[in-house]
């Protein structure tokens, strides 16, 4: 297993972990170029998945998450939430 494996320090990885986390928080009229440059740290990041991940099973909201934003974010825990409810709603059995 490597270091990046172990999934509760996936943090000490991050790209961002020295960035000001206001930074991924876009507001304001500049928020389109704020997204763009906390994606553009993303984009480089070795635990770019872990962080997704973990937004999604956390249910962040907010912010750029894995290289991915707000609207991206909600549209991947939409299919995760679904593809979840699939795999444990039971069948029906047919006769």
């Amino acid at each position: 297993m490597t270091d990046l494996d172990r999934r509760d320090d996936w943090r000490d990885f991050a790209s961002c972990r020295l960035e000001d986390p206001d930074d991924f928080f876009a507001e304001g009229r500049s928020s389109r170029a704020q997204v763009r440059a906390a994606q553009a740290i993303c984009h480089v990041c070795p635990v770019r998945q872990q962080c997704g991940e973990y937004a999604i099973e956390a249910g962040e909201t907010w912010g750029i998450w894995g290289g991915m934003s707000q609207r991206q974010l909600r549209a991947r825990r939409r299919r995760f939430k679904h593809s979840s409810q699939a795999r444990t709603t039971p069948t029906k059995a047919t006769a």
